[in-house]
């Protein structure tokens, strides 16, 4: 008995003796989520405004004269993105409340709830431009020249928008940009047509969001 206490004490001595001569490595780090032009796959949610143009005319019009011109709505989203440096995909849904603007009824009806559930579809420019920074875009949403440096793809959008107890088919197309590690900005335009006693609208979001 004495002996195999003797030997265990010894055994666990020279145990500990060789356990204080390694080196404790320290867990694998695992790398923080960032999103770049080049990459930026995964959930993402954030605040919206949006703005309820009576046309899209909005270098001509200006922002008080075109983008809210009906009214604004503002809310929030939350979706998935692919964005893989060469093709983007997203799903999205955004709900909020709407204001709409008294003098301008016909365009767009009182106050209410206003959800969508969209499908985005884009690529990457860059190719097409040998690799320098496209134009900005002369659309119904001009991009800023100070914007481009940070665009990850442009996009074209369409699903479904609820508003007024309606629902109908909208379509546009939009653009999302690099503004931090894991901050992105999404600038849009969707046109909803006219349907039952709503008249068509045009609608023009910028969005915030953290992407995880």
């Amino acid at each position: 008995m004495k002996r195999f206490l003797l030997a265990s004490v010894v055994t666990l001595a020279a145990f500990a003796a060789q356990a204080a001569d390694m080196v404790v490595k320290s867990p694998l780090a695992v790398p923080g989520f960032t999103c770049t032009v080049a990459s930026c796959s995964g959930w993402y949610g954030g605040a919206v405004l949006v703005g309820e143009g009576t046309n899209a005319d909005i270098i001509g019009q200006g922002v008080n004269n075109s983008v809210f011109a009906a009214g604004g709505i503002i809310g929030g989203d939350f979706g998935y993105r692919l964005w893989n440096g060469n093709y983007f995909f997203a799903a999205e849904v955004a709900a909020g409340y709407q204001s709409a603007n008294s003098s301008a009824l016909t365009a767009f009806t009182p106050s209410g709830f206003v959800g969508t559930v969209l499908v985005k579809a884009g690529a990457s420019l860059y190719p097409f431009f040998g690799g320098g920074v496209p134009a900005p875009s002369q659309g119904p949403v001009a991009v800023p020249t100070n914007l481009m440096p940070s665009l990850m793809s442009p996009y074209i959008q369409t699903g479904e928008m609820w508003r007024q107890g309606t629902t109908q088919w909208v379509s546009g197309a939009g653009a999302e940009f690099i503004i931090g590690p894991r901050w992105t900005l999404d600038l849009s335009y969707l046109y909803a047509p006219p349907i039952n006693n709503l008249n068509a609208t045009n609608l023009v979001k910028l969005g915030v969001n953290y992407n995880w």
